[in-house]
């Protein structure tokens, strides 16, 4: 083999190595924000399902379109 050739293969391989190791660190960072959007859809149904449980005692399942027709406006 040339010395040429070595050294395309040598630099090939380092090109591969860094876009490796930058591909990984952007997979470490989208986990990152995946893991927090994740935690913040389960509290958020958490906080819908405790809002629809406070709501069912006094419209007992009704969408909450015929919730809000059902309620009178402030000034009635």
């Amino acid at each position: 083999m040339t010395e040429e050739k070595l050294n395309a293969i040598e630099e090939a391989l380092a090109h591969q190595e860094l876009q490796i190791e930058t591909l990984s660190k952007m997979a470490a960072q989208q986990f990152d924000v995946i893991d927090v959007l994740k935690r913040k859809v389960d509290a958020l149904q958490k906080k819908i399902e405790t809002l629809s449980e406070d709501g069912l005692s006094e419209n007992d399942g009704l969408s909450s379109i015929e919730q809000m027709r059902n309620e009178k406006p402030p000034h009635y």
